[in-house]
Order: C-alpha cells, then sequence, then structure tokens
C-alpha cells in the first residue's frame, strides 16, 4: 500500500472512530430495560428505559388496576415519555407512586433532586426505569460521585483527543505530506486518548453495574458496544498512522540524504574547476 493509500485509511478509520466515540457519548443507551419491577405490578403497565453516564430517557405507561387515580383523571395523563440529565438543571416532571399516582416538578438535575430527597428520587426514578429501588440508589450515588463525574470527563477527552488527530491527520496527509510533525501529533493524541479510554472503561463498568445487577432483564445497551468497536477501530487507526509515519520519515531522511550527497558532488565539481583554472 503507497504513502496516500496508507494515509487514507488511517483518516478513514479515525472518522469511523470518531463517529461511533461521538454517537456513544451522546446516546444514553448505555443500559436498557423494557421489563416492569415486579414491586408495582398492576400499577405500572409497561417501561422502556434507557441509562446513560450523564442521562437517562424512560418511556412508561401506568396501569389503573392496583392504583387511585385522582381528581377522576385517567391513567393515560400519567404516561412519561421523556429524558433526565444528571448534571444540567432541567423543567421536567417525574411520576411517584403513593396511595395515588402523583407528578413533581422541579428545575434541577437528577443529581441535585437526588441529593436534596434520595428515598424519593431513586423511588421515582426506579418506578419510571423498572429499575429496582435499591440498585438506582446504588446507581444514582455512583454516577452523582466524583466517578461519575470523571467517567464523563475522560469520555469527552478520549472523543476531543481523536476529533483532532482526525483534523491534524487530514492536514498532514494532504497539506503537510513533506513534513511528518502533524502525523506525530495525531499519533501521540491517539495513543493518549486510548490509554484514557482504558482507564474510563474501569470507572464506567463500575458505574453501570450498579443498574445492571438489578435484574436479568436489564441489559448493555448500543452504546456500551459502539464504545467498543471505536476502541479497536482507533487502535487498528494508530497503527496505521505509525505506519504512514513511518514512511514519510523514511522517504523525507532518503529526500535529505540524496540533498547532502547533490550538494557535496556540486562542492567537488566546483574545487575541480577552480583545480582546472590553477593548473591553467
Amino acid at each position: 500500500m503507497g504513502h496516500l493509500g496508507l494515509g487514507l485509511a488511517a483518516i478513514l478509520l479515525m472518522l469511523f472512530s470518531v463517529t461511533l466515540g461521538f454517537m456513544a457519548f451522546m446516546s444514553p443507551a448505555w443500559i436498557s430495560n423494557d421489563d416492569v419491577d415486579a414491586e408495582w405490578t398492576g400499577r405500572v403497565k409497561s417501561v422502556d428505559a434507557s441509562i446513560g453516564i450523564w442521562a437517562m430517557c424512560t418511556k412508561v405507561d401506568f396501569d389503573n388496576t392496583a392504583n387511585l387515580i385522582p381528581n377522576s383523571q385517567t391513567v393515560d395523563k400519567f404516561s412519561m415519555d421523556d429524558c433526565y440529565a444528571f448534571y444540567s438543571p432541567m423543567s421536567k416532571q417525574i411520576v411517584r407512586v403513593e396511595t395515588v399516582l402523583k407528578k413533581d416538578d422541579y428545575s434541577s438535575s437528577v443529581c441535585d433532586h437526588f441529593d436534596a430527597d434520595e428515598d424519593r428520587a431513586a423511588k421515582a426514578l426506579a418506578i419510571m426505569t423498572g429499575i429496582k429501588t435499591a440498585a438506582m440508589t446504588d446507581f444514582l450515588t455512583a454516577s452523582c460521585s466524583s466517578k461519575g463525574k470523571a467517567v464523563v470527563g475522560l469520555l469527552a477527552s478520549t472523543n476531543g483527543l481523536n476529533f483532532l488527530a482526525f483534523v491534524l491527520l487530514v492536514f498532514g496527509v494532504f497539506c503537510c505530506r513533506e513534513s511528518y510533525g502533524l502525523i506525530q501529533v495525531a499519533r501521540y493524541m491517539v495513543n493518549v486518548g486510548l490509554l484514557l479510554t482504558c482507564i474510563m472503561s474501569f470507572l464506567v463498568f463500575s458505574v453501570l453495574r450498579k443498574a445492571k445487577i438489578s435484574s436479568m432483564e436489564v441489559s448493555f445497551g448500543p452504546s456500551v458496544y459502539m464504545e467498543f468497536v471505536s476502541f479497536f477501530i482507533t487502535c487498528f487507526a494508530g497503527c496505521a498512522i505509525e505506519r504512514y509515519e513511518v514512511m514519510v520519515k523514511k522517504d523525507k531522511n532518503s529526500q535529505d540524504t540524496d540533498k547532502r550527497l547533490e550538494a557535496k558532488i556540486k562542492g567537488q565539481q566546483l574545487i575541480s574547476r577552480r583545480n582546472k583554472a590553477d593548473i591553467v
């Protein structure tokens, strides 16, 4: 494979890696569940929940079998289909089950709500996601801690480094072929991104596991697999970048050697001409 072909392969690999990485980061589908917790049978009809590292989305329908609907309202009025951010303030409603169904309005983030009233927040979100209350409490405790925020920061940093590496790689292959400086920096960024991903993996699974162990029906979502694929593609991209860098360095060294030889030959020819002129 020629220089340009190898450079193009590295660019395409990095493009796929960056795309999958950003999709995994932006999607809340790291954990999925569509099973109603047995505790709420007769009150919750169905759930379809996706839980991520910075937000959760849920679609929940309630059942009137074992519920008293206040003020003669229909149970459909309590159906929810919304997303909730862990760290960003928002204007949302959540539904909780007591003797009757109740909606709570709040403008804080999930973590702020959890800090203010741990039991109410965990129980409401457990009902709406189908996760057991104890597991939801553990999950929110981990997600709202420095560990949960570190996961978000590490993944954001990894995606940022991979994107910058992709940009530098494009410029290095198409605009600055004579210099390997941009390629070298891109390779460093990819390597640092891979290191951060490894660290992030240990942290993220320790957080997600809190919700995953709720029941056998709770499963890892597509974001987990996209992140894994992105990691392995980045590994291949890093190898391609390194090979491309070696080829560019080799060509540059060869060109420099040729220039030195050419200069040496010209110098010898000039000396030879001067000697001939002196003899004459």
